[in-house]
Formats: structure tokens, sequence, C-alpha cells
């Protein structure tokens, strides 16, 4: 279990990352949709990796 809630703390602070670098690649104006898509499913899967490594650090305690 500790093997599994390291990796999704690793894999959520790449996720966190690869969002942030994502914002701040959007331009002020003119945005492409398949960049909002982008944006979209790499939130998605943040917000769920962070809900897994939730559930795994509530299930610890």
């Amino acid at each position: 279990m500790e093997e599994k809630i390291r990796d999704l703390k690793e894999k959520l602070k790449d996720l966190e990352a690869k969002v942030k670098e994502r914002e701040a690649s959007l331009p002020a104006h003119s945005v492409r949709v398949s960049q909002i898509m982008e944006l979209e499913a790499l939130e998605e899967e943040r917000d769920q990796v962070r809900r897994e490594l939730e559930d795994l650090l509530a299930e610890k305690t």
C-alpha cells in the first residue's frame, strides 16, 4: 500500500505540473477547442488520482 501511495503522489505531482504548463501555454485570445479539451482531460485525470490517493490515505488511518 505504501508503494501505491508513493506512486500516486508522484503521478499527482506530475499531473499538477502538466496542468500548470498547459494553462501557461494558453493564449490570451483565440484558444482552440483542442487546447481546452487537453487541459480538461489532464484536470480530470489529476482529480481522479487525487481522489484515489485520498481514499487510500483514509483507509490507512
